[in-house]
């Protein structure tokens, strides 16, 4: 825990170091912090004041004598285009900081209403995932496990589809990643070593 602090205090001082004295700082929780940019003309500011935090976050951190490397993913949402209030500004952020995760992380990434739409279809695939196990919505389909050298089955393997009432047959891709991010990933792997 007192490498953890330590490391989240020189975070602290880096981003605070690359900031303005107008802008405004704050750690949420974790591992997350939030700025606020105030008299911002254009997008493009953002952008540098983006990369810049990167570049912060990319040299080597001292942790006990030694050193860590860190990267970040940066979520943008501007006011008032993206949101009204502040907790919707947040919201938006956050959004498209996880956007900024899946790409492939150290990077910042602008909101886009195509992300709202995105996040809610997910939330509402979510709960939907969380009920398909009690309502016996999926499926193992089983393929066979071949030695190349004698052309002979050695095993088989299960896999599991997940028959959505309303967008059908769904493949692991569309829904085990969400299972993954969601901890749902448990019961699912439960049910599908107790079906097989």
């Amino acid at each position: 825990h007192a490498a953890g602090d330590a490391v989240l205090q020189q975070v602290a001082a880096r981003l605070s170091a690359s900031l303005r004295v107008s802008d405004t700082l704050a750690r949420l929780s974790g591992d997350e912090f939030t700025i606020l940019l105030a008299e911002i003309e254009s997008a493009n500011d953002v952008a540098i004041v983006g990369r810049k935090l990167l570049d912060a976050m990319n040299e080597p951190f001292d942790v006990r004598g030694g050193t860590a490397r860190l990267s970040a993913s940066i979520g943008i949402a501007m006011f008032p285009d993206d949101a009204e209030t502040p907790e919707e500004l947040l919201a938006d952020a956050d959004t498209a900081m996880y956007r900024a995760k899946e790409s492939g992380r150290n990077r910042y990434q602008f909101f886009s209403r195509s992300m709202h739409a995105r996040a809610v279809a997910q939330i509402e695939l979510e709960a939907e995932l969380r009920q398909a196990v009690v309502r016996g919505e999926l499926v193992l389909h089983y393929q066979p496990q071949v030695e190349p050298s004698r052309g002979r089955i050695v095993g088989v393997e299960a896999l599991v589809r997940w028959n959505h009432p309303r967008l059908g047959l769904l493949a692991p891709a569309r829904f085990i990643p969400l299972a993954e991010e969601t901890r749902l990933i448990g019961a699912l792997g439960d049910w599908v070593v107790h079906a097989a």
